[in-house]
């Protein structure tokens, strides 16, 4: 075997091959000593092996097998002829391709020129012994040079032609969108059309689409589709009721106006003045409202007063303070005695809502100052006024009659305000002169019991008492009593109080004689 290996070398350097691998670059002297340790430990090739390899073949040559087992290892001199016998290969998969046996030329005698395809095909090496690091480098080579080309299958045409399929629908949708719009706009709107005048009978219980036949027969509109979708959107929730008979109609007209020409008209809104009077409870303004002015219900008022959520600068305020749960009415004093201008079909909360608007109005900023130097609240004034409001007769008194409640609400031993119209608001009809029984009786609004103020106003005060409420006289007034004439008569103490109880029911009772015998009582 020594003798045919150095006549295998004297061959390959003489060859054409040979010659020509030996210009390529010379290999690094690390893998040299790799390679060498890898022959070293393989073991030699058996003798039934070499024998196997020199058989001849079919045509006369020595074929040689891969080996199945345990093939002899070339030396390294031989091993480095073949590989540079080899095509060059890229670095990554230089040790696989050392690895390979190479046919010389006595072996494969075919012409240099002939496909080499053969002699760079790998031969698997059984003798390995790391026969996974082999298959990974076959592995890698497969995947880095035998991947499959991806043939054009006419993708790119059959998306552009789809693009243009779609640019064409999507402008021929929008272009017949377009000539339906501006067709349906201007039969809606009546832009340009020609005139037409017509008289046509709508039938009792005329439906939208008989309606819109009629007009399209009569040369009103020209598009029934359009006419019957406005009618659809336009009208659906305002209760549109169609009143048959004959109607003079033009092209000219548009949509909304053929329809109210043929449809129920409503009633004219009319317009009501009303007049609320100083010193008025709520209960009077409801009666007033209701039954005078056929405005809203009384249980629709009695919610608007007590629940619904006014948005005022004085609601705020209000709802501060801690309203008794003994009130009556939530708002009671703030609805503004004054004349207004309402629609007669005006709502309940609607109204309630002028009210409050007249008194945040009227109630000026610098009043909210003067309550902190009294050290009251919004409501407490109000309370307050409404009851100067009920007492006195005359404005002019106001001011005094308000010294007398400042002085009894400001002494330690004179709390109790002592006045008939807190009780007469309590009462369920009112009494121009109240018993002894009514002074006594318990009740949330009784002055003559209870210390301080009632639980809340006792009616609408004007601008007057309110003022009068804020700037009280400065005076020693702790009683008053109401003359025959409307007059009041002021006590400092209780013995003058008790004259004065007199005299005014002596007036009383000469003025009742004047009335009896039919003079004139002013």
């Amino acid at each position: 075997m020594p003798e045919n290996d150095s006549e295998n070398r004297d061959i390959i350097a003489s060859s054409p091959r040979a010659k020509k691998q030996e210009i390529q670059e010379e290999k690094p002297e690390a893998a040299v000593d790799a390679e060498k340790k890898e022959t070293a430990e393989k073991p030699e090739a058996s003798e039934e092996t070499e024998k196997a390899a020199e058989k001849p073949g079919s045509d006369g040559e020595s074929l040689r097998p891969a080996p199945k087992r345990a093939a002899r290892r070339a030396p390294v001199f031989e091993r480095e002829q073949k590989t540079r016998i080899s095509e060059p290969v890229p670095d990554r998969e230089q040790k696989t391709r050392i690895s390979e046996p190479v046919r010389t030329q006595k072996n494969d005698p075919k012409p240099q020129g002939e496909d080499e395809k053969e002699d760079r095909a790998p031969v698997r090496d059984e003798t390995r012994k790391h026969p996974a690091k082999s298959s990974g480098a076959r592995k890698k080579k497969e995947t880095s040079y035998d991947k499959p080309k991806i043939k054009d299958r006419g993708g790119i045409t059959l998306g552009l032609i789809k693009a243009i399929i779609y640019i064409a629908a999507v402008l021929a949708i929008s272009g017949f969108l377009g000539i339906t719009g501006v067709k349906w706009g201007n039969d809606i709107f009546a832009f340009v059309k020609e005139e037409t005048e017509a008289t046509v009978v709508i039938p009792e219980f005329a439906t939208v689409d008989e309606i819109a036949d009629i007009l399209k027969t009569n040369g009103l509109i020209s598009e029934p589709s359009a006419f019957k979708f406005w009618v659809k959107f336009k009208y659906k929730n305002k209760n549109l009721v169609i009143v048959p008979g004959a109607y003079e109609l033009k092209s000219t007209m548009n949509y909304d106006q053929m329809i109210y020409e043929i449809r129920e008209k409503p009633a004219p809104r009319q317009i009501v003045e009303i007049k609320i009077p100083e010193g008025y409870t709520v209960d009077q303004i409801i009666n007033l409202l209701v039954d005078e002015y056929h405005i809203g219900t009384r249980e629709g008022f009695v919610k608007a007063i007590n629940e619904y959520p006014y948005e005022y600068s004085f609601m705020e305020e209000l709802n501060k303070s801690e309203l008794s749960p003994n009130r009556k009415y939530r708002l009671e004093g703030y609805l503004f005695p004054a004349k207004y201008e309402v629609y007669s079909d005006i709502s309940e909360v609607g109204i309630i809502d002028y009210f409050l608007s007249a008194f945040e109005k009227r109630f000026d900023k610098l009043y909210y100052d003067r309550l902190t130097e009294l050290d009251m609240t919004l409501d407490e004034a109000i309370t307050l006024a409404s009851i100067i409001q009920a007492e006195g007769k005359f404005d002019s008194e106001f001011y005094t009659i308000s010294s007398v409640f400042h002085n009894r609400l400001n002494s330690t031993d004179m709390k109790k305000l002592e006045s008939d119209a807190t009780i007469n608001y309590y009462l369920p009809e009112r009494k121009e002169q109240l018993s002894r029984e009514d002074l006594e009786t318990p009740n949330p609004y009784n002055s003559y019991l209870n210390e301080g103020l009632p639980p809340g106003a006792i009616c609408n005060p004007g601008l007057e008492a309110i003022h009068a409420a804020l700037y009280p006289d400065e005076t020693k007034y702790f009683y008053f009593v109401a003359d025959a004439d409307g007059h009041s008569l002021f006590a400092e103490t209780l013995n003058q109080h008790n004259k004065n109880k007199q005299t005014a029911a002596a007036n009383r009772e000469k003025q009742k004689e004047q009335i009896e015998a039919g003079a004139d009582v002013e």
